[in-house]
């Protein structure tokens, strides 16, 4: 007697299993050692941001950090900057671990979604970022 079985993939089983191992692999928080994150980011810190717009007006390294020094705000990952064709500066600070050294590869992920110049602290240009458009 010949018997046919058919298989159904896990995913089609039990969706809310499926999902719930999909989010601990992508967790910041669920298995770092050994889950996607972890192994592509390793460890992370927190960084100090501060913002702030000077709206159309186009400004000097020295007056941008006089003015977050003095009326920058404070904020997060996440934080939507705009509109379009305005000028924004934000000043970022990390501390590093102690057991940094020299060969250590530090990373800052930042996305702006526009144009931006990264400067050194003593006001040197260091790297300028683009978009980078895929269709």
């Amino acid at each position: 007697m010949n018997k046919t079985l058919t298989y159904k993939a896990a995913l089609f089983k039990n969706e809310r299993t499926t999902v719930e191992r999909v989010e601990k692999f992508i967790s910041e928080h669920h298995f770092k050692d050994c889950n996607l994150r972890g192994r592509l980011y390793g460890q992370s810190y927190p960084i100090h941001v501060k913002h702030y717009d000077f709206g159309s007006d186009i400004v000097t390294f020295h007056e941008a950090v006089e003015a977050l020094s003095i009326r920058g705000i404070e904020v997060n990952v996440g934080f939507k900057f705009g509109p379009t064709w305005t000028t924004h500066w934000f000043q970022v600070d990390i501390t590093l671990p102690e057991n940094y050294t020299s060969e250590t590869e530090i990373v800052l992920r930042f996305d702006p979604n526009c144009e931006a110049l990264l400067w050194s602290a003593d006001g040197q240009p260091i790297k300028g970022v683009s978009l980078i458009l895929t269709y």
